[in-house]
C-alpha cells in the first residue's frame, strides 16, 4: 500500500514510501510497552502483482517479516498453477535478499471468491458431501480450488515458505452456510501440513467494526481460525515461523 502504485485512501495516516513506513513502525514500537504479554511484529504486505524487485533494501531494517499474497485463480488450471509457482519463486528470492521470513497469506481466498462470492454458486458445489477432514481426494480439492495443491506444497517445502491459515477466508465460507466447503478447505490445509509445509495462523483482521447496533464497543472483528488448527492437528510447537521470528 505504501510502496506500490495504488492510490492511498484519503484517511491514510502515513505518507507513501519508506518515510511513511518508518513512522508506522515507530508507532508500533511505542505500543509494545502497553502489551507486555504479547510480541508485536511488523510485517508489510505485498499484493500479488507488486514487483518485489523494486523494493529497496532499506525496508529490511524496518521489518520483522513480510506478508505476500499469491495470484488469483481466474485463468485455466494450468495457468493458475504456473502463476502461483512463479510468484512463490519471486517471494523466495525476495525473502533471501531481505534476510527476513516471508509468510504466504490467504492462499485459498481467491478460490473462495471465484466459487462462492463473485459469481452464482454452481449446483455441483452445493451438492458436495460433508466428510471428515482429510477425506476429500486431491482431485476433488484441485477441482474446487482451481490449481495444483500438490505443486504448491512441493514448492513451499523446497523454498521453506510458511503458509497462513486465514480467518477471513473461513469467515467468507461461514457467510455462505456451506459446511462441506469448510471441510474441503481444512482438508486442503491438512494436505499441505501432511506434506511438511509450515502452517501459521492469521486472522486477517484489518480493523474493528465501528460501534453500531450490535454494540458500542467496536470490537466486532475476524478471529484466528483455531478450530482449523485443532481439526488438522497443528499445535503451536509445530509452527516453524515462530522460531524464525524469535531468532
Amino acid at each position: 500500500l505504501y510502496l506500490g502504485q495504488r492510490k492511498l485512501p484519503e484517511a491514510a495516516p502515513y505518507s507513501k514510501g519508506l518515510e511513511g513506513l518508518a513512522q508506522y513502525r515507530a508507532d508500533v514500537d511505542k505500543l509494545r510497552g502497553n502489551y507486555p504479554s504479547l510480541k508485536l511484529f511488523f510485517g508489510p504486505e505485498f499484493h500479488p502483482v507488486f514487483d518485489l524487485e523494486t523494493v529497496p533494501d532499506e525496508l529490511a531494517d524496518l521489518s520483522d517479516m513480510f506478508i505476500c499474497a499469491l495470484p488469483a485463480v481466474e485463468e485455466s488450471f494450468a495457468a493458475n498453477t504456473a502463476g502461483r509457482l512463479a510468484r512463490l519463486a519471486e517471494i523466495a528470492r525476495f525473502r533471501d535478499r531481505m534476510a527476513r521470513p516471508a509468510l504466504i497469506v490467504h492462499p485459498f481466498v481467491s478460490c473462495i471468491n471465484y466459487q462462492l462470492v463473485r459469481r452464482p454458486i454452481a449446483p455441483w458445489i452445493t451438492d458436495i458431501p460433508i466428510r471428515d477432514v482429510g477425506q476429500y481426494s486431491l482431485d476433488e480439492l484441485n477441482k474446487f480450488f482451481r490449481f495444483d495443491i500438490s505443486a504448491l506444497a512441493a514448492a513451499c517445502l523446497e523454498m521453506d515458505l510458511s503458509v497462513e491459515i486465514n480467518g477471513w477466508t473461513h469467515q467468507r465460507i461461514s457467510f455462505m452456510n456451506l459446511p462441506a466447503v469448510k471441510r474441503m478447505l481444512w482438508s486442503a490445509f491438512k494436505f499441505l501440513a501432511d506434506e511438511g509445509v509450515d502452517m501459521a495462523p492469521g486472522s486477517d483482521q484489518h480493523e474493528f467494526a465501528a460501534p453500531n447496533a450490535y454494540g458500542p464497543t467496536g470490537r466486532i472483528g475476524v478471529s484466528v481460525p483455531f478450530d482449523a488448527f485443532e481439526a488438522i492437528g497443528i499445535t503451536p510447537a509445530d509452527i516453524r515461523l515462530l522460531g524464525k521470528l524469535d531468532s
